[in-house]
């Protein structure tokens, strides 16, 4: 009998990456279970779905808690199982015995696993084996196995235990554990009798041959064929032609496509082929692994009548996806067996398994089937690469596509060709290597002028359309295009204001498109901190506008008007109206939907002028229940306008949270005779923020009589007069504080390294650390499932303090820190948890800059452009 501890010593803990979208899913990092088959040759089985189909990064952690790089050697093209490699030679004394394979069981059997059982390091189950002939499992995905039983036993199993041996009593394994249903204990297992010849030969070194008619069948007992229009003399006829069997295999599904298409029939009985009954999945792809490439006769029962059919033998292994294409974070591979047998589709053309950046951005989903660019067929990556590399950077390409789940419906989309803003390769796999073979693409050197001048036309309207592309994900947020308004508010100097729902980051490519369909490209000059303004810049010189057509910027305080007009934009179409009575809240209608042609309430952005057509205030937003959300009124974008033009890099800001307080409420709070004028209002401090030190506490009431109204809009611009003394009531008593300002920039991003998969970039805000306050955090914000920051994280936000036990206060002291790292190596990052009142953690990451390259996104002027970091 096999020892338990040789047991033991046989399973592994296998940490795995799924480092790129496949056909059946995202990404994603996982964990699971193997077992040593073959100790000198460094051979673990476990499941397919542990070893993916597409390129992975795993990891086995042995019984001696040694840790090795594992290498994928084999995937079975239909079933779940497949192959890892390890060194022996790098096990460190650690003697493994093999576990012995059994293709034999039975119902009743006792069986136990073995395995990492919900994440713990190794879990023992026990059980007794129920069936033998259970259906596989219908996951609904590319993962479904077929053409095989399964057996079943009431386990219990979780995540994590996959991969896991089955083992009888003597310690043999009989099957592995595949899945399980969530709402009962019943566990599924992959028989060892469908694996065991095609391990024979990688254990025999052996070339191995999957063959397949691109079909489904179902077993079907002779009892069952009744319900198909047997009677029973039929069944004891058939039964006395064959060898004793309980039932045969019936066609389920047929690819399209594929040779058995149109001369096989759903219903079908596979009877015989080349004078061997096939009547069980087992000797049914015995035959064909044996038939590859080969035309082969067989015979059929159709509606109870014997058919002579000839039908050609295909490879597995070439519909099989090994190769794809990453362009701008978007991946294409071939459409292979997988998928087309799930969604019925032929097995060919290329397939959208994310969208990536650049094509998720512009509305086009996963799964698609791209069969058209710019008009030319798509039938191959080859066609789909060499499609691309005749496209300029900036232009507009035609795309026809339909996703496979919805074969109907052909969609058409113009997609902008924005690939330099990412690493863009063609990967294939050679099974057997640690890593698939990537090279980058060669894509066109042409870039397209995104200027584009039409009619000649004036432009009649002030307000600009905005397309923003964002190639990183900062600020972790995933948009990748934001498209709204804007106002031209300096013609000779090509200034346009427009809000942070818009652009939020200066990492922005910006397209502005004019109603007289001129189009040009804008960079970003500055993002007020905490008010909602933008400010972009374009060349307007050849754009030609109607006289008097531009707001007028002041930097006065405009009081209450009585002719106030609201200049907006609905479905693209320019509104203007009077809305003195309401100014400076507009209000949704009171009814459900809007009659009108052109209706009075904005989409987004827009503007408040005077009868002189001087600028009174921008809406930066609209909210469906509360109407216009924050009006910035003129002296704000005025001093922010200015601020720009007199070349100011920031501006003070004030991050405590102030609020108003009612004349009554300040009495009651102590306030002085002599400030007791009925103004209706006084400043108070709400909420404030400890680790910036400004000077204010919660509940001060500011007094200053230099505020106007006690205006918000007035401290501010005090404040960046550099006012650094001001009055308040703290505790009922009148005391001078001197005030500590922030210095917040108007662009606080210029660097961004991505790093394992993690997009790191500096925000201006206060953290306590260790050794003290910082008033500004590293932040690792969005992370790429599947990728190695994901996996040593498993939290966000964090801000980064070391790396290596090297103090980290900028972004280039990160990428300096980073160069020289290989694949394999480990980084320690120490960082603080923003989301846990700054707790302070290690974390272990293991760099692979293979799949997850380190690159390094930097302004220079107002471009953006990456490097790789490198040695």
């Amino acid at each position: 009998m096999y020892a338990n501890n040789d047991v033991i010593n046989a399973i592994v803990n296998i940490e795995f990456n799924k480092v790129t979208p496949w056909d059946d899913g995202y990404n994603t990092s996982g964990v699971g279970t193997g077992f040593v088959i073959d100790s000198h040759k460094g051979l673990i089985l476990t499941n397919k779905h542990i070893l993916n189909v597409g390129p992975v990064i795993a990891y086995g952690e042995f019984a001696n808690k040694q840790k090795l790089q594992l290498t994928p050697i084999y995937r079975d093209p239909v079933h779940d199982y497949g192959i890892f490699q390890y060194s022996p030679e790098e096990l460190n004394a650690l003697k493994i015995k093999p576990i012995p394979l059994k293709p034999v069981a039975n119902v009743g059997d006792e069986i136990s696993l073995y395995g990492n059982d919900g994440g713990e390091a190794l879990s023992i189950i026990q059980g007794v084996l129920s069936r033998l002939d259970r259906t596989a499992p219908n996951y609904n995905s590319t993962t479904t196995d077929y053409n095989t039983f399964y057996m079943q036993a009431a386990l219990g199993t979780s995540g994590g235990s996959s991969g896991s041996p089955i083992l009888n009593k003597n310690g043999h394994a009989i099957a592995i554990n595949a899945g399980a249903r969530n709402d009962t204990a019943a566990a599924f297992f992959l028989p060892m009798d469908m694996m065991l010849p095609v391990l024979d030969k990688i254990l025999t070194g052996k070339n191995v041959q999957r063959g397949t008619l691109q079909t489904v069948f179902e077993y079907t007992p002779l009892n069952q064929l009744t319900e198909f229009g047997w009677n029973e003399e039929d069944i004891e006829q058939l039964n006395s032609e064959k060898p004793v069997s309980k039932g045969v295999l019936r066609i389920t599904h047929i690819v399209k496509g594929s040779p058995a298409d149109g001369v096989l029939q759903i219903g079908d009985i596979l009877y015989m082929g080349e004078n061997n009954h096939l009547l069980d999945f087992l000797s049914l792809e015995t035959f064909l692994n044996e038939k590859v490439n080969q035309t082969v006769d067989f015979v059929v029962l159709r509606k109870k009548e014997k058919k002579q059919l000839t039908l050609s033998v295909s490879n597995l292994f070439e519909l099989v996806p090994d190769e794809f294409i990453e362009i701008g974070r978007a991946i294409f591979i071939p459409i292979g067996l997988s998928t087309a047998r799930l969604f019925n589709v032929p097995a060919s053309g290329v397939l959208l398994t994310a969208p990536g950046r650049l094509f998720g951005g512009q509305g086009i989903n996963n799964y698609a089937r791209i069969e058209e660019i710019n008009g030319k067929n798509i039938d191959s990556l080859n066609d789909f690469k060499h499609a691309f590399k005749n496209i300029p950077t900036n232009s507009k390409f035609s795309l026809r596509y339909r996703y496979v789940y919805n074969q109907k419906d052909q969609e058409y989309k113009k997609v902008r060709n924005l690939t330099p803003f990412f690493v863009n390769r063609h990967c294939q796999d050679d099974l057997g290597a640690l890593l698939w073979h990537c090279k980058d693409l060669v894509l066109s050197n042409k870039t397209a002028s995104l200027v584009t001048l039409a009619h000649g036309e004036e432009v009649k309207s002030p307000l600009v359309e905005l397309e923003v592309f964002r190639p990183v994900e900062v600020n972790i947020n995933r948009e990748v295009i934001r498209k709204g308004n804007g106002v031209v508010v300096d013609i000779k100097n090509g200034l346009i204001l427009t809000n942070k729902d818009i652009i939020d980051s200066s990492l922005s490519q910006v397209n502005a498109l004019f109603d007289n369909g001129n189009s040009t490209s804008a960079s970003v000059e500055a993002i007020h901190p905490y008010l909602n303004m933008v400010l972009i810049k374009a060349d307007l010189s050849q754009i030609q506008f109607k006289n008097g057509l531009i707001p007028q910027v002041t930097k006065e305080v405009l009081t209450s008007k009585e002719n106030v007009n609201l200049r907006g934009r609905t479905a693209h179409v320019d509104f203007e109206t009077n809305v003195s009575i309401e100014w400076p809240i507009v209000y949704y209608g009171k009814t459900n939907f809007d009659s009108r042609d052109v209706s009075y309430i904005p989409d987004e952005f827009s503007v408040y002028t005077d009868e002189n057509n001087t600028l009174l205030a921008v809406a930066p937003g609209y909210d469906e229940n509360n109407g216009v959300l924050g009006i910035i009124p003129s002296e704000l974008i005025g001093a922010f306008i200015d601020d720009y033009l007199q070349s100011r890099k920031s501006i003070f800001e004030l991050k405590d949270k102030l609020t108003y307080l009612s004349y009554a409420g300040a009495i009651e709070l102590g306030l002085p005779t002599e400030y007791q004028l009925p103004i209706g209002r006084k400043l108070y401090v709400e909420k404030a923020e400890e680790l910036e030190m400004s000077g204010l506490s919660s509940g001060d009431i500011i007094l200053d009589t230099a505020l106007s109204a006690n205006s918000l809009n007035s401290l501010y611009l005090l404040l960046n007069k550099k006012r650094e003394v001001f009055s308040v009531l703290r505790n009922g008593e009148v005391i001078q504080v001197p005030i500590n300002l922030s210095d917040s920039p108007y662009l606080n991003i210029s660097d961004v390294i991505v790093w394992g998969g993690a997009v790191i970039h500096e925000i201006q805000t206060h953290i306590t650390t260790p050794s003290g306050t910082r008033e500004k955090c590293i932040r690792v914000g969005f992370r790429y499932f599947g990728a190695p920051m994901y996996t040593a994280l498993n939290v966000d936000p964090v801000c980064i303090l070391s790396i290596d036990q090297q103090p980290i206060n900028s972004i280039l002291e990160v990428k300096a820190a980073l160069v020289g790292k290989h694949s394999g190596d480990y980084t320690s990052v120490e960082a603080i948890r923003l989301d846990k009142n700054f707790q302070y953690s290690e974390y272990q990451v293991r760099e692979e800059n293979y799949y997850w390259p380190s690159l390094h996104y930097i302004r220079n002027g107002t471009a953006w452009k990456f490097t790789r970091i490198t040695k």
